[in-house]
């Protein structure tokens, strides 16, 4: 189930990319975009293991306060996205067998 996620975030990225950016700089952007993404899940690694060191009630439920209101930021941020025309498919050249 997390591979079918994984793979759907891919996708939208990707169209959003493919929609937002000019051609020559979509590889520089998906780059830019995967950069953050390890560097959001080095530092929720990090973030997430101080209540593991702690060990409380108190630190786990932190935890979880705090992931609820990053989704919810998030939801914000994508909600005010300007929409995008959609991209063309390329003209795809017919092959004989």
């Amino acid at each position: 189930m997390i591979a079918v996620g994984d793979a759907t975030v891919k996708a939208a990225n990707g169209a959003m990319i493919a929609g937002a950016v000019p051609p020559a700089e979509r590889v520089r952007t998906r780059a830019f975009v995967r950069s953050m993404n390890n560097a959001g899940i080095a530092l929720g690694t990090l973030v997430g293991g101080v209540p593991l060191l702690l060990n409380s009630r108190a630190g786990y439920l932190a935890v979880l306060v705090f992931n609820a209101a990053t989704y919810l930021g998030a939801a914000l941020i994508i909600s005010r996205a300007t929409r995008v025309a959609p991209a063309k498919a390329p003209a795809s050249k017919s092959s004989s067998l």
